[in-house]
């Protein structure tokens, strides 16, 4: 009885409508309570309520649902229904439901990715955003479903009509377009824009309020399976109908939404043999990150020359000034390679410990799921940049932004000595979700670096680096593609979670491909 009222695999069952009644009912007494300082009449009447927008709303995913199904049966389409909550919860599967908000009572939400099984060119052309007559047909057959913001037949009391109206006021609609990790990771993004926004604008053509509609290109950063097979990126190149109610929540939908690491493969294992009919070349090119839910200009910090200077003795940080480790000793490095003087890399030697990786728990259930720890990417020699787009407003194409960054890692500097070799990251800056860098970084390397002379101190070189991040049990992985300058291949910083001065961890891999050697590295933050 319990599954079949809040977790049935029918797609015609009533599940939401039950959640949104529960839901609705909890915090619209909560609500109550709080308005009417505890008396009886106010906690019933925000109960009242909150099941009254919570049922409406749920009514409205489980009645969308039912058709879109029958939508997708008609046109040989894999559709995928789950719930959708403020904390993140759209790719866990399961059936649709509601769960919990920070934005008023009954809010709700329902993602459906799509996929056509006459494969990936029946919807769109190839390398291309323009859609098929075939697509034509049944995104138009979708659209009318989410066009349809009527009251339901029957509901004929103004109260219900009137609160009706206004949770449909506040629903916001993202497309979001996905693709497999093979060829280019930068055009695997800008293509799943287009094609998301080309959606995004013919369902505006169909009658869906263009203010409620929002689109990104995802690319391959939110994979629902593993890449390493045909059939898992298959499923991978989808389109994603991400339905929200509420400002706060669309926000917060937003922020932390977490990608799914473990399907996540090493760049060794994409080749360009895999690359699907709509994959560029692969480049191993670092792509660039892209600035994503970011409000305002990051400030930015004094660069080391600004610093006063430090005792003879001392480095930057103030503490002795480290003596130069012995070179590696496997064959020696070319002249226009830094000597970090590390050891041959290993993957043990190379690893940084970033701890269980889950998928954020998605708060109020009666049902709770388990979330299996996530395999990772341990090393930054093994990965590659991830570039995923920004939500945009399809009314004017502005960037979806917010400006919360996580404690410590908001426009900060970061420095550590490697062998006698200076390391600089300027503007260091990650959004609060833990897994989104607000910008590129500017990573400068002064080498024999002299403490005394830091007042005119130039650096050898000095990039803005591709960068992605991760969060994990154990602290925020902040990883920095240094593209191969002077041999410098890459770096992995490990940060604590809740702010501080000193990363817990990192290593740095230099060298040529064939002979890679990995050092220490563990940045303090210049104050």
């Amino acid at each position: 009885m319990l599954k079949r009222t809040f977790a049935s695999d029918d797609p015609c069952a009533d599940t939401a409508r039950n959640w949104g009644l529960v839901v609705g009912t909890v915090l619209g007494g909560v609500i109550g309570k709080q308005l009417g300082d505890g008396k009886a009449a106010a906690v019933l009447g925000g109960v009242a309520l909150g099941a009254l927008a919570g049922g409406l709303i749920g009514a409205d995913m489980d009645h969308k649902r039912c058709e879109l199904s029958k939508i997708a049966k008609q046109y040989n389409l894999d559709v995928a229904f789950v719930k959708v909550d403020p904390q993140g919860d759209s790719t866990a599967g399961g059936a649709t439901g509601t769960a919990g908000s920070t934005g008023g009572a009954g809010t709700q939400g329902m993602s459906m990715s799509l996929r056509d099984n006459n494969g990936d060119s029946a919807q769109f052309a190839t390398n291309s955003d323009q859609l098929t007559p075939r697509a034509i047909e049944y995104f138009t057959a979708i659209a009318r479903e989410y066009a349809n913001v009527n009251p339901p037949a029957g509901l004929t009391d103004p109260v219900k009509i009137a609160a009706w109206r206004k949770t449909m006021s506040t629903r916001r609609l993202l497309l979001v377009g996905h693709t497999d990790d093979t060829g280019s990771s930068r055009w695997n993004a800008d293509l799943s824009e287009r094609r998301a926004k080309v959606v995004a604008a013919f369902m505006k053509t169909q009658g869906v309020p263009a203010a409620s509609l929002y689109f990104q290109g995802a690319g391959e950063g939110y994979p629902v399976a593993d890449n390493s097979t045909p059939e898992g990126r298959s499923q991978n190149r989808r389109v994603e109908f991400v339905e929200i109610y509420g400002e706060d929540n669309f926000r917060q939908f937003i922020e932390a939404r977490k990608p799914r690491y473990e399907f996540y493969r090493s760049s060794t294992l994409a080749s360009a043999s895999e690359q699907s009919a709509d994959s560029a070349p692969t480049s191993n090119k670092a792509a660039a990150t892209p600035t994503r839910h970011h409000t305002g200009k990051t400030t930015a910090p004094a660069s080391v020359a600004a610093v006063k200077p430090a005792p003879a003795n001392a480095s930057i940080s103030g503490s002795p000034a480290k003596a130069a480790a012995p070179s590696p000793t496997a064959g020696g490095l070319p002249a226009n390679v830094i000597n970090f003087g590390g050891q041959p890399l290993t993957p043990q030697l190379a690893t940084v410990n970033l701890g269980m990786v889950r998928q954020q728990d998605s708060g109020f259930k009666l049902i709770d799921k388990a979330y299996a720890d996530t395999p990772f990417l341990a090393r930054c020699d093994q990965d590659r940049p991830r570039v995923i787009g920004s939500v945009k407003a399809l009314k004017d194409d502005r960037e979806y932004t917010t400006n919360q960054h996580l404690q410590g890692l908001y426009g900060t500097t970061w420095h550590d000595e490697v062998n006698g070799h200076l390391i600089v990251l300027n503007k260091l800056s990650v959004l609060q979700d833990g897994t989104t860098p607000a910008n590129p970084p500017e990573l400068k390397v002064y080498t024999n670096y002299n403490p005394d002379k830091r007042t005119t101190a130039k650096p050898k070189w000095q990039s803005s680096p591709a960068v992605n991040t991760y969060q994990g049990s154990n602290g925020i992985l902040y990883r920095v593609f240094a593209g191969g300058s002077q041999g410098m291949q890459c770096l992995d910083i490990l940060f604590p979670s809740n702010g501080g001065f000193e990363a817990k961890s990192g290593k740095l891999v230099y060298g040529l491909p064939g002979a890679l050697y990995v050092a220490d590295f563990h940045p303090k933050m210049l104050k």
